[in-house]
């Protein structure tokens, strides 16, 4: 079994591609079908089980009654906590084959921390399937118990069409979520939604007016007074600033500027850009936005440009070169590309550490 399951899998793997790029459809015939969910519910083959899976999305399955047994029986594997998670994150997806409308209360009841992530995360993935906007209802009032890694899926699910999105914006207004929740890349993506309303309140939410800024930064003046250690500096820069900012060409990834090249600056103006990212926007660092005539967009800073396209990198430090061809529109987004919010993450002796640290010669 083991030997016909390595070669099995390839191979149905490479037929779910090949129907994936059809441009006209191609189904399958009844009998394959329950062949496919038989593979599903009983192989051992994690491999094979997820390739019918696969086939089963881009097929559908077309009788009903063997939709309705096929759905009971996957509900049967997610009751049963005596599985592996894996088994029964399979099944959670299994039910996107269908309306997973009728099992959201089920599914609810296992988006808290006692269950394993992997199931956890299944769920949010058939929830993002359910046309009612009550999930993200849902996921508001359970934001409490959810979990980082579970919190990062749950954002995604609450972006998904502009009417939660416009939910999730009243729950970042009322404190229901915190900022610091929400990524940098999608927190960009909440302030260039297309309804007005929409991305102006966003924007207020995630870039500081003057007047927050000032305050902010006059809170942090005491920093200023207290000795800094550049050791404690550095541990707070690799949790905060290594993800976007290398310091003389190491420790980090290069997506912002080199942060070597400030530490001849006033700790004053060191801290106030840190506090407020878009007070001085280095040149080549201000964030971009491009529209695509597919209408898809992509944000980034431009690291390089030719006469055929230009070269887009985000602050994942992933690098997407597109056409000129392609783009539809490209504007300036005005904004800086290093998120602000950091005060939320660091207290004020350790803004003197990091001063410290990045002043040192």
């Amino acid at each position: 079994h083991a030997k016909e399951a390595a070669w099995q899998a390839p191979v149905l793997e490479g037929l779910t591609r090949g129907m994936e790029n059809r441009k006209s459809p191609f189904p399958l015939s009844e009998p394959d079908q329950r062949l496919l969910v038989k593979t599903f519910f009983e192989n051992y083959s994690e491999p094979l089980r997820r390739a019918s899976l696969q086939m089963l999305r881009i097929n559908g399955i077309s009788g009903e009654s063997l939709k309705t047994a096929s759905v009971a029986k996957a509900v049967l594997i997610i009751k049963d906590s005596a599985l592996p998670e894996g088994r029964r994150a399979e099944a959670i997806d299994f039910l996107t084959l269908g309306d997973p409308s009728a099992q959201v209360s089920m599914l609810e009841k296992l988006l808290v921390p006692q269950e394993q992530p992997a199931v956890q995360l299944a769920v949010l993935r058939t929830l993002n399937q359910v046309p009612s906007n009550n999930v993200s209802d849902y996921l508001i009032r359970q934001w409490p118990v959810l979990t980082t890694e579970i919190r990062e899926a749950a954002i995604g699910v609450l972006m998904a069409n502009p009417e939660r999105s416009a939910l999730l914006i009243d729950a970042l207004e009322k404190g229901k979520i915190l900022i610091s929740s929400v990524s940098f890349d999608r927190s960009v993506s909440l302030m260039m939604m297309k309804d007005e309303n929409l991305r102006n309140r966003a924007r207020t939410l995630f870039t500081k007016n003057e007047e927050e800024a000032k305050e902010i930064n006059k809170t942090y003046q005491a920093a200023l007074e207290l000795k800094g250690d550049p050791s404690a500096g550095k541990q707070v820069y690799l949790q905060n600033c290594a993800r976007c900012h290398a310091v003389r060409g190491a420790l980090g990834v290069p997506f912002g500027p080199d942060l070597g090249t400030i530490h001849n600056w006033k700790k004053e103006d060191i801290m106030a850009n840190i506090l407020n990212p878009s007070l001085s926007i280095s040149a080549g660092y201000e964030l971009w936005e491009v529209e695509l005539k597919n209408n898809e967009s992509a944000q980034g800073i431009i690291v390089s440009e030719t006469s055929a396209a230009i070269t887009l990198k985000n602050s994942e430090g992933l690098s997407r070169i597109i056409s000129r061809q392609e783009i539809k529109s490209i504007k300036s987004l005005s904004i800086s590309a290093m998120p602000s919010g950091l005060e939320k993450k660091i207290d004020k002796q350790q803004m003197a550490d990091i001063l410290a640290f990045l002043r040192q010669n």
